[in-house]
């Protein structure tokens, strides 16, 4: 459940701080490091599993030391929580809701020149 939270306002994110004619692009690749992060888990296990003899990752969860694995995962996602950390607080927010388009970059020439005194085209 929780990865259902992250997963949905990551996605939120990137399209809200994309610029609007690649959130397309952003959103297939944000998509697609999803899914290179699933397989990259699967390969983690399966290398796990050779590494250690079936021992950290057994056929049979009562034999072995799966807390091994578990103490594995625990260092990398405290890595990647210090990685995200240190992005984040250099992370400068992106307001697009407020950059010219070409109806308000239209909209401030009429008001500069209706500030001139000059008539509307």
């Amino acid at each position: 459940m929780w990865s259902e939270t992250v997963f949905i306002s990551g996605l939120e994110f990137a399209y809200s701080q994309s610029p609007s004619d690649l959130r397309g692009v952003v959103m297939g690749l944000c998509l697609a490091m999803i899914g290179l992060g699933y397989y990259v888990a699967g390969l983690l296990a399966s290398i796990v599993k050779k590494a250690s003899d079936s021992k950290w990752y057994p056929d049979d969860l009562n034999d072995g030391t799966l807390e091994d694995y578990m103490f594995l995962l625990a260092g990398l996602m405290l890595i990647n929580a210090a990685v995200f950390l240190f992005l984040a607080v250099r992370y400068r927010y992106v307001d697009h809701a407020h950059q010219n388009t070409p109806e308000t970059e239209n909209h401030d020439d009429r008001e500069r020149s209706r500030n001139r005194g000059e008539p509307d085209s």
